[in-house]
């Protein structure tokens, strides 16, 4: 994904990014890249900490687990999850309600939120 470029996939009015920063070193990176590809809209559904949004709406963070035997670098509470694509470079983000996804073998799931936002270059056209 830090690779992305348009002369190898062109662009695409929307870019559906799915449980995947929290397996990346640099998801900001990621998420600047992307920008190359994203014509108009971007969509991210990631995991997100729903202890972290327990220190109140405002707060921003992300718990890092990396080296702990995990595949997950860090994963970030709601607010930090729309900052991380705000500080990528897009605009009019929009950070959705926390879900949840079930685990299909046992009870519980893991929580989700996602975020709504456009590349800046869409709004000069």
């Amino acid at each position: 994904v830090y690779d992305v470029s348009t002369e190898q996939l062109g662009t695409f009015d929307l870019v559906f990014v799915g449980s995947l920063l929290l397996h990346l070193r640099d998801p900001v990176l990621a998420l600047e890249r992307l920008r190359a590809v994203c014509h108009d809209r971007l969509q991210v559904v990631d995991c997100v900490d729903p202890m972290l949004d327990r220190f109140g709406r405002w707060f921003s963070g992300a718990r890092f687990q990396a080296g702990d035997g995990r595949m997950e670098w860090l994963v970030p509470n709601r607010r930090c999850l729309g900052q991380m694509v705000e500080a990528a470079g897009y605009v009019d983000v929009s950070v959705g309600r926390r879900f949840t996804i079930p685990f299909r073998a046992t009870r519980g799931g893991v929580a989700h939120a996602s975020v709504t936002a456009r590349n800046p270059s869409a709004l000069a056209d």
